[in-house]
């Protein structure tokens, strides 16, 4: 169940329906989960990420792939350096948005 809803944050994303923060917070007020699902790529991290959407079989996949990648090459790969989708601090508590991912 977790890959189906990653997947519809990333269509969302990739097809311009908003940015990373903009989806999470449409996921958590209207579901109450306290986490959205590009929180959750920040926990799983990008390399993994990458590799998954990569190997979905379909073009927005790779280009979603692409763009962790291109993410990664920036020194951005989720909580573990505290740079994904979100940026935190030493705790693990997001302080705000990460601009790369803004459209």
């Amino acid at each position: 169940m977790l890959i189906p809803w990653l997947n519809a944050g990333k269509d969302l994303y990739m097809n311009g329906v908003g940015n990373p923060e903009d989806i999470d917070n449409a996921w958590k007020l209207g579901t109450g989960n306290p986490r959205g699902p590009f929180e959750v790529y920040d926990v799983v991290g990008f390399h993994v990420a990458s590799h998954i959407a990569r190997n979905s079989g379909t073009e927005i996949g790779k280009g979603f792939a692409d763009k962790l990648q291109e993410a990664i090459d920036a020194g951005f790969s989720g909580v573990a350096d505290r740079k994904g989708f979100y940026v935190y601090d030493d705790a693990g508590n997001i302080t705000g948005a990460n601009d790369f991912f803004k459209q």
